[in-house]
């Protein structure tokens, strides 16, 4: 355990990345109208079997190029203590949120694909510092990148499966001396949850 090191780790994606991102959505342009017409929508969803529709990818379009701004995205991002720890020779992003409480429970949340750690970004804060602090259940929580995504390294063989995962975040937990932990998770994150379940 003490070959595994955990660093501080603050979001900052260059200017010249937004920029490329900003460029590449001005240049972006939609058919005229829809490819397949008559898309049949699955519901409560913006898209069928066919892909997306067409009225939701225009939204999305002039959202992104009028509306969104990753700066205040990135302010948001950093006012939660990020890291980044190497373990076995992979690194891996993760958000630690400690509750006040030293005797809280510690939480582990995994993500699915194609997801991200931000998908608990409405969690974690209620989870680790709850309004009803005197009554209610705080958590230490605990939220990495799977591997591959957002900071966290690639897979770094091949082969490498979820339960190679479960054993770094595990690895991980242990560290940050969590010998208990509960885990919550979804889609792929439940492969993981299931591995760590069995140890």
């Amino acid at each position: 355990m003490d070959d595994i090191e955990i660093r501080d780790f603050k979001v900052d994606i260059p200017t010249k990345e937004v920029d490329r991102l900003h460029h590449k959505l001005q240049d972006t342009r939609l058919p005229a109208r829809e490819i397949v017409p008559n898309i049949k929508q699955t519901p409560n969803t913006e898209s069928g079997n066919e892909g997306p529709r067409y009225e939701w990818a225009q939204e999305m379009l002039a959202k992104w190029t009028t509306e969104f701004d990753w700066m205040d995205v990135q302010k948001q991002l950093n006012q939660y203590p990020h890291y980044l720890a190497m373990l076995e020779q992979v690194q891996i992003h993760f958000l630690h949120a400690r509750a006040e409480a030293p005797d809280a429970t510690s939480l582990l949340l995994v993500h699915g694909w194609p997801g991200s750690f931000y998908e608990f970004s409405r969690v974690w804060d209620p989870l680790s510092h709850p309004a009803d602090a005197a009554n209610g259940q705080a958590f230490h929580v605990v939220v990495p990148s799977m591997s591959g995504f957002c900071w966290s390294d690639w897979p770094p063989r091949a082969c490498w499966i979820l339960r190679d995962t479960a054993q770094l975040f595990d690895k991980l937990m242990r560290k940050l001396g969590y010998s208990k932990y509960m885990v919550q998770c979804g889609d792929w994150g439940h492969f993981v949850g299931r591995e760590l379940g069995a140890r």
